[in-house]
């Protein structure tokens, strides 16, 4: 599994009592806990935050991820795709793209 780090794109904070919420201007480590293969060349990758962070989105918010690949710091954008009913979750679905540096 890989960790990253991402930065949601104009975050929405939902108020929940338990919970820290991400703080709008800075990435977070998130980890992937799961990655589901939809398709032979689609996957859903699940993340969560090691210190139970969570965070709201509107539909067709993205997430920025940010990467070490090979040593260079590598970001992509991508569209959230879990459900706003579940806030300590982020998932992401990614198409292999062949070649492509992150999504191969």
């Amino acid at each position: 599994m890989m960790n990253a780090h991402v930065s949601l794109g104009t975050p929405d904070f939902l108020p929940m009592r338990h919970h820290r919420q991400w703080a709008q201007t800075t990435s977070q480590l998130v980890l992937c806990r799961r990655v589901i293969e939809e398709t032979p060349d689609v996957k859903t990758f699940v993340f969560t935050s090691p210190t139970d962070r969570m965070f709201c989105f509107s539909a067709g918010q993205y997430v920025l991820v940010h990467l070490k690949i090979e040593g260079a710091a590598v970001t992509r954008s991508y569209s959230v795709s879990s459900p706003p009913t579940r806030p300590l979750d982020l998932q992401i679905t990614v198409k292999r793209t062949p070649g492509g540096l992150v999504s191969n």
